[in-house]
């Protein structure tokens, strides 16, 4: 790039900044509010942390604003860049291991660095190299800058509690960021912060191939992608980064097959992404019954629609097999916990499913502790941010919700559905949740009790995006509000980042 082609490039952001002026406007008001609606002694005793990090903030998120807007007829590269610039804050400012069971995580992409593709546990632990093992002091409020995590890669192993009994290949991307700071010989914080940088360009690379296949509904994959959440769990070493952008690449195909007559790839597609992410949590299998709400014209031909259905019971039998177990290993929860919880909580699967069956009016009573639980799953003990003790979380979760549910009802977008079909899309929906509660009931709960542990936000994010197709009714008032809306998603986006700034510096 030449000095004058740089010299364009900055007069046309600045042309945009003067006739977007108001986006920007809104964008600081929003985080003045977020800033006073948590204000405290505890968030801010360091205001210098807090005073860098709205500089910062500022900067990143008045880009992300005047970059949406200069490129609305990409929202596959706006996406790509709002992921990215709010990703790398979390990134490269969210204290060590302070993800939910980031250590974990951390502790098998290590492990497959070394050439272990399943871990196996020994009477002592896990055995693995044990550089990282300082790291896990979050909750201790250690940061990066308040602890020496500069010293170099050690050869010394030593004994981790947990890893992970899921597949491999999530963990592909933040193993290889960790083995590219071995072989550069660096120091033991970019280990994380090169591992979370994978996962978060993994991530960010899904939803960009995406939304770009989408030929409508690009705005809603948008907005689903850059959950507070999610963005949240890319930036970690988090195998949610591989589930969510699996999933965005699947409703993106469903999508592209609802509205065009598409090919045999188009569909294969669709059902790999939907495996791939069952494997690792099983409920999302019953996304892949959304390829009966598909036009029956749009199929290349009769028997392949055929063959769809058979392709999708194939889907489910493959997961089954697969786990052995279905609820068993539905959390691909690491051995350390799962003994917590046998000797802690008194579950167990095989006798949780015994009193199941010598009890059978027990699932209504729990079928309905899980209806009962909508409002707290997602209004009062919601985690569309984090699954953390943040103070001002619970307002943020709360005007979180708000968006959403306007956002779902009212944004303008080219998809409008059938009865028929929306019922097809809830029922796909009810059985995802009502399959969640029911493995960690089988899982996690105490054997015989009539209430369900474990449940977090998180755990449904991937049925999301069917949410808008269902409940949306096109109104008018909505029209032409994609730049506000791209906004408001930045401007919680900055939430996010706040409440990680404050909490920990």
């Amino acid at each position: 790039m030449n000095f004058n082609s740089a010299r364009d490039i900055i007069s046309e952001y600045k042309q945009t900044l003067t006739t977007n002026k108001k986006f920007i406007l809104i964008y600081l008001a929003g985080i003045l509010f977020f800033v006073f609606s948590m204000f405290c002694r505890d968030n801010f005793i360091y205001f210098k942390g807090e005073l860098i990090g709205l500089a910062i903030l500022l900067v990143f998120g008045s880009f992300g604003i005047l970059y949406g807007i200069k490129h609305k007829k990409e929202p596959h590269k706006v996406a790509f860049v709002i992921i990215i610039l709010f990703g790398l804050l979390m990134v490269f400012f969210a204290p060590p291991m302070s993800f939910p069971d980031e250590a974990i995580h951390f502790a098998r992409a290590e492990s497959i660095t070394e050439g272990v593709l399943y871990p196996v546990k020994t009477p002592n632990g896990y055995y693995i190299q044990d550089y990282f093992f300082e790291m896990n002091q979050a909750k201790a409020g250690t940061t990066v800058i308040m602890y020496d995590f500069n010293k170099p890669i050690n050869d010394s192993w030593g004994y981790w509690p947990a890893s992970t009994n899921t597949p491999f290949y999530s963990y592909l991307f933040s193993a290889l960021g960790i083995l590219i700071a071995k072989c550069l010989d660096l120091s033991v914080i970019w280990t994380l912060w090169l591992g979370r940088l994978a996962n978060l360009l993994l991530y960010g690379g899904f939803v960009y191939f995406a939304i770009k296949k989408a030929p409508v509904y690009k705005m809603p994959l948008l907005f689903m992608a850059c959950l507070p959440i999610a963005v949240s769990q890319a930036s970690s070493f988090s195998y949610d980064a591989f589930i969510f952008g699996c999933a965005i690449v699947m409703f993106a195909y469903f999508v592209y097959m609802y509205k065009n007559k598409f090919e045999t790839k188009d569909l294969a597609i669709f059902f790999i992404a939907c495996l791939l992410m069952s494997l690792i949590k099983p409920p999302y299998v019953f996304l892949a019954l959304s390829i009966f709400a598909v036009p029956k014209e749009n199929f290349p031909s009769a028997k392949l629609q055929k063959y769809s259905a058979i392709v999708t019971f194939a889907v489910f039998v493959i997961v089954i097999m697969y786990f052995g177990n279905f609820f068993n290993q539905f959390i691909g929860a690491s051995q350390h916990t799962t003994d917590y919880v046998l000797n802690s909580r008194n579950a167990s699967f095989t006798a949780q499913m015994e009193y199941i069956m010598g009890n059978p009016t027990a699932i209504g009573t729990l079928m309905l502790f899980a209806v009962k639980s909508v409002f707290d799953v997602f209004v009062v003990n919601s985690t569309f941010y984090h699954f953390a003790d943040f103070k001002g979380l619970i307002l943020f979760n709360a005007i979180y919700l708000v968006f959403f549910a306007v956002f779902s009802v009212g944004y303008q977008y080219e998809l409008n559905l059938s009865r028929k079909r929306r019922l097809i899309l809830t029922a796909i929906v009810l059985l995802v949740y009502f399959s969640i509660f029911g493995i960690l009931y089988c899982t996690w709960t105490p054997v015989g009790a009539s209430y369900i542990v474990g449940i977090q936000t998180r755990y449904f994010v991937p049925m999301l995006p069917l949410i808008p197709l269902i409940v949306n009714i096109k109104h008018e008032k909505f029209e032409n509000r994609d730049d506000l809306f791209l906004t408001l998603i930045i401007v919680f986006l900055a939430g996010l980042f706040l409440l990680t700034v404050s909490h920990y510096y």
